[in-house]
């Protein structure tokens, strides 16, 4: 009897896909955090908090 299904020998992984970055945890104080939603409120694309470390640390290193 065959199987229903085919084995394609390959294993699809689980989670997101890798991006070649590294992640990293950071803790804000909450004065912090609100300059930093603050900051994000003035944007006009309005970036996630994430995106937003992202672009204050690119130009504070540039």
């Amino acid at each position: 009897m065959t199987d229903a299904i085919s084995d394609t020998g390959k294993k699809k992984g689980r989670g997101r896909p890798s991006v070649g970055a590294v992640g990293i945890h950071v803790k804000l104080a909450p004065a912090d955090l609100s300059d930093l939603d603050a900051w994000i409120d003035a944007q006009d694309d309005q970036p996630s908090r994430p995106e937003a470390v992202r672009r204050l640390i690119k130009a504070s290193l540039s």
